[in-house]
C-alpha cells in the first residue's frame, strides 16, 4: 500500500491510508473503605465486524483488528484523571478516590485526594504509588492497603516514575526534582506535568525534566547533567525513544511543536506545527521496522514523525481536539472531542475503525483481550472484539 491521497473522515467511514512525507487525512486510611460504585453494567451483543480488505498482510494473531464493541460500563466518582495495570487488574483514579477493577467487578475504592496514579514494575515484582499533595503513597494492589508513604519535599507536580532498581523520582511544583534515593536536581521553574525517565542500563538512570518556561533538564543521582532551551513553554512530560529525548512545546513567538534532542542534550531535528499540542508525545514502532513520533493538536490533527530524521509521514484529522492517545500494537488509538475513538494504522495512518465511546481523558491501557477507557463522563469503560 502506498503512502498517499486524501481523505475525508466526517464523510467516510472506512479509509486507506497515507504517505511518505506529508500525506493528510481528514477525516488516607491504613485499611481501604468499601466505597464500592454500582455494578458494572454488562453488554451482550457484538456488532458484526467492519471489513478489513484494504490490508491483508497483517499478521492474524495481532489485537483489535476490527471494530471492537462495549462489554462493561463502571461508574467512577468523577471524571477519570489516570488508569494503570499490573497485567491483571486495572487501577483508576477518578474524583480523588483510587479504584481497582479486577475481573471486570470492582475490587476495593480507596478516597485519598490523589492527583495521580502510577503502576511502577520493579525488581520487587511490581508496585502501586498514589500521588496525593505532598506524600507519595504505596498501595497493596490486593486490598488497596498503604503499604508506605514517602514525603516529596514540596507540593507534588507529577506521579512517581521508576527509575534505577527500586528508586523513584518525581517533580515538584518549584520544578525540583526528587528521588527516593535521597538526591535533588533543581533549577527548573514553572514546572510541566512530568518527568521522564531513561531505560536503565546501569545502577544510575537519567531524569529528564521540562518546564513552561521554556527549558529542558537531564540530571542524574549526581545532579545536573545538562540543560537546554526549548522555543516554547512543554507540553507535559519528555518521551524517550530509541534515538533521543522527545518533548512537545507550545507556540509563543514562533510555531510550537516537537524537539528533539539526543541523550547528551544536542538537538538534531526540530518539526513545526501549526497548532498548538494538546498532549505530550506518543511514540511506537511503525510496522516497518523503524519508529514514529506521534504528535497531537488542538484542532483533531495528528502527526506521525519518523523518531530518527523528523520526518513527517503522514497526518490525519479527527473531529474535535485530541484529549488522549496511546499505541497498542500497529494501532495509534485517538480519542477525540467528538466522544469517537479513532484506531490509526501505524504504518500508512489509515484509519482501520472507528468507535463511539465518549471524550477520552487519558491514554487506554490493555489488559488481556480488553482495552480500558477512562471517560470524562465519570466512567471506566472496557472494550472486546
Amino acid at each position: 500500500m502506498t503512502r498517499g491521497g486524501s481523505h475525508s473522515l466526517r464523510s467516510l467511514s472506512i479509509l486507506p491510508c497515507f504517505v511518505l512525507g506529508c500525506a493528510t487525512h481528514t477525516l488516607a486510611p491504613n485499611h481501604a473503605l468499601d466505597l464500592r460504585p454500582p455494578a458494572p453494567e454488562t453488554i451482550a451483543a457484538a456488532p458484526a465486524p467492519e471489513p478489513m480488505a484494504w490490508n491483508t498482510q497483517r499478521s492474524a494473531d495481532l489485537g483489535f483488528r476490527n471494530r471492537p464493541h462495549t462489554t462493561v460500563r463502571i461508574p467512577m466518582s468523577g471524571p477519570v484523571e489516570a488508569l494503570a495495570s499490573d497485567g491483571a487488574r486495572v487501577f483508576v483514579l477518578a474524583g480523588g478516590t483510587v479504584t481497582m477493577v479486577e475481573s471486570n467487578a470492582v475490587g476495593w475504592a480507596l478516597p485519598l485526594a490523589a492527583t495521580a496514579l502510577s503502576y511502577l514494575p520493579s525488581t520487587s515484582g511490581g508496585a502501586l504509588w498514589a500521588s496525593c499533595e505532598r506524600e507519595l503513597l504505596q498501595l497493596d494492589p490486593i486490598d488497596g492497603r498503604v503499604l508506605r508513604r514517602v514525603p516529596t519535599g514540596g507540593t507534588l507536580k507529577s506521579s512517581a516514575k521508576p527509575s534505577a532498581g527500586d528508586e523513584l523520582v518525581w517533580m515538584t511544583l518549584d520544578g525540583t526534582i526528587h528521588s527516593t534515593a535521597g538526591w535533588t536536581a533543581d533549577g527548573l521553574t514553572s514546572a510541566s506535568g512530568s518527568v521522564a525517565v531513561s531505560t536503565a542500563t546501569s545502577t544510575t538512570a537519567t531524569v529528564y525534566g521540562a518546564s513552561l518556561d521554556g527549558a529542558m533538564l537531564a540530571a542524574d543521582s549526581a545532579g545536573e547533567r545538562w540543560r537546554t532551551a526549548l522555543p516554547g513553554p512543554a507540553v507535559g512530560a519528555p518521551m524517550i525513544g530509541p534515538d533521543g529525548v522527545f518533548v512537545a512545546v507550545a507556540g509563543l513567538h514562533e510555531p510550537g511543536g516537537i524537539i528533539a534532542v539526543h541523550a547528551d542534550g544536542t538537538p538534531f531535528w526540530r518539526a513545526r506545527a501549526a497548532q498548538t499540542p494538546s498532549l505530550p508525545p506518543a511514540m511506537g514502532p511503525d510496522g516497518d521496522g523503524s519508529w514514529n513520533v506521534y504528535l497531537a493538536d488542538r484542532n483533531g490533527k495528528l502527526s506521525a514523525f519518523e523518531e530518527s530524521s523528523g520526518q513527517e509521514r503522514w497526518t490525519v484529522e479527527v473531529g474535535g481536539a485530541i484529549s488522549a492517545m496511546s499505541v497498542v500494537e500497529d494501532l495509534v488509538l485517538i480519542g477525540a472531542a467528538d466522544g469517537v475513538l479513532y484506531a490509526a494504522e501505524s504504518a500508512d495512518g489509515g484509519v482501520r475503525w472507528r468507535a463511539e465511546v465518549g471524550t477520552l481523558t487519558v491514554p487506554p491501557v490493555t489488559v488481556g483481550a480488553k482495552l480500558w477507557l477512562g471517560l470524562a463522563e465519570g466512567a471506566l469503560v472496557a472494550l472486546e472484539e
